[in-house]
């Protein structure tokens, strides 16, 4: 089973940069031990339904839940975090599999 965790988050009113941030966890990510797929999206224009301004949403793939479980409690995964803690009003992390 590969892990397909879909993690989306949505600033707080005025949160600028938490989209624009997650490009640092991404270069930490990528090459990374039991990393297959790490990729933030966000929304085309003319979305409807949308997430909405400024959420981003990350689709993963990992090759094991230790490896998701690793990733999740890393240091620059910790780092980020930490620098969007006061950014991010609402964040969701749904752990997936293949159907």
């Amino acid at each position: 089973m590969s892990p397909l965790p879909m993690a989306q988050a949505a600033p707080v009113t005025g949160g600028v940069g938490v989209v624009g941030g997650v490009g640092v966890v991404v270069g930490g990510v990528r090459g990374g031990a039991g990393g297959i797929e790490y990729g933030p999206v966000v929304d085309v224009d003319g979305a409807d339904p949308a997430f909405g301004p400024d959420t981003f949403v990350v689709v993963e793939k990992w090759e094991s839940m230790a490896a998701l479980k690793a990733h999740a409690v890393a240091p620059h995964m910790a780092a980020y975090g930490e620098k969007t803690k006061d950014l991010v009003a609402k964040r969701a992390v749904h752990v997936l599999t293949d159907a």
